[in-house]
């Protein structure tokens, strides 16, 4: 039945987009059609009401892609993550435009024809969580409970005929859990299909925590605009591709343009650490990765992610990986099965 929906959502998808479907181990692909643009769109569902979509296409001219598959009433919890995008409900007739780093809830059914507008010659990253809405209430019935109730609820509230789209608040979090599942497809394996759906359910918490945040007007955590925010992911990513460099505020609000105080409060709003927490962060984790999967001894590894110290790395990376750097080289070589981090 999972094989199906699958099918269902990217044969209609592929009506507009001319491509090539295939699968491999549940994970559904379509290839565009080179004559449209580059790129594709995977599907894979779970249980039986859940289906993630992931969007990563550029198009030769602009295209306008239904949100649904025929005779499906479902809700969607989309995410820009790339470029920029507009939806458009039949009884409404005008496009609301979706910005990066935005989230929306779209209840789509037969009645409301949705369509996801798409502009030529950007690089489009899209990702959709949809639930099966009568699925969902089939399945989980009596639940009342946790995610389920809370999405219960969210049901209910796009079901009563008054409201069909929710354009939400600029959300850096769910982005940079997007780019988790990324890495997930490296793999087909069943421990990655687990944990592709992990983080899945993971950006649909989020995505409802958003929602009742906008509800209750509580969204405003930060006075930074939705520009100032895409200044503060274009320095978390510079951050991540170059931990060998000294960070300093002073720098970094050079590169950005940003105050201090801006500075700071974005990180805090979109990673929940200050300026310097982060940079350490990235720096060990990028360290557990070399240990991981290079030969590169443990100073070869500090000088690698900008440190100086060996003792403090030694110290923060036991901090957060539960043993020392050697104990976990020696793990590794010996196929020990290695400690889960801390956050």
């Amino acid at each position: 039945m999972t094989i199906k929906r699958a099918e269902k959502h990217l044969h209609a998808l592929n009506e507009q987009l001319q491509g090539t479907i295939s699968q491999q181990k549940g994970l559904f692909r379509l290839d565009i059609g080179t004559h449209i643009g580059s790129g594709s769109i995977n599907c894979i569902c779970f249980n039986k009401c859940m289906t993630a979509l992931e969007y990563d296409i550029t198009l030769e001219e602009d295209q306008y892609i239904p949100l649904n598959a025929p005779d499906m009433d479902m809700l969607y919890f989309v995410y820009c993550l790339e470029g920029h995008g507009a939806v458009r409900l039949r009884e409404s007739g005008n496009f609301i435009q979706l910005d990066k780093l935005q989230t929306a809830v779209i209840y789509n059914n037969r009645e409301t024809e949705g369509l996801l507008k798409v502009d030529k010659g950007q690089r489009f990253v899209f990702n959709v969580i949809g639930i099966d809405k009568k699925r969902y209430e089939e399945h989980f019935r009596n639940n009342f409970h946790g995610l389920e109730g809370k999405l219960r609820q969210l049901l209910e509230h796009f079901g009563n005929g008054k409201k069909h789209i929710h354009l939400g608040a600029y959300n850096l979090k769910i982005g940079e859990q997007i780019k988790m599942l990324a890495k997930q497809r490296q793999d087909n394996d069943i421990a990655s299909y687990l944990r592709f759906e992990g983080i899945c359910n993971l950006i649909l918490s989020n995505q409802i925590t958003q929602f009742y945040l906008d509800v209750d007007q509580k969204s405003n955590t930060t006075s930074l605009t939705g520009q100032e925010l895409q200044l503060i992911h274009q320095v978390s990513e510079f951050i991540v591709n170059y931990p060998e460099v000294q960070h300093a505020i002073k720098s970094l609000c050079k590169k950005s343009g940003l105050s201090p105080n801006k500075l700071q409060e974005g990180f805090k709003f979109m990673h929940g650490r200050t300026v310097s927490d982060y940079v350490r962060n990235v720096r060990v984790e990028k360290a557990e990765e070399l240990l991981r999967t290079t030969d590169m001894n443990i100073s070869e590894v500090v000088y690698s992610v900008g440190l100086t110290s060996r003792s403090y790395f030694c110290k923060i990376f036991k901090n957060k990986y539960n043993c020392s750097p050697k104990q976990y080289k020696s793990k590794r070589l010996n196929k020990v099965d290695l400690p889960e981090a801390a956050a």
